[in-house]
């Protein structure tokens, strides 16, 4: 059980991270949109 809970959390850890980037992303392509 425990080492299911890890499990989920590295997930979880995982997609935070990634949805962080792809917001970071989008906001750089905007900003860089907004400027040209």
């Amino acid at each position: 059980m425990k080492r299911t809970f890890k499990v989920l959390l590295l997930a979880l850890t995982q997609v935070f991270v990634f949805a962080k980037t792809i917001d970071l992303a989008s906001k750089e392509i905007k900003w860089t949109g907004d400027k040209v």
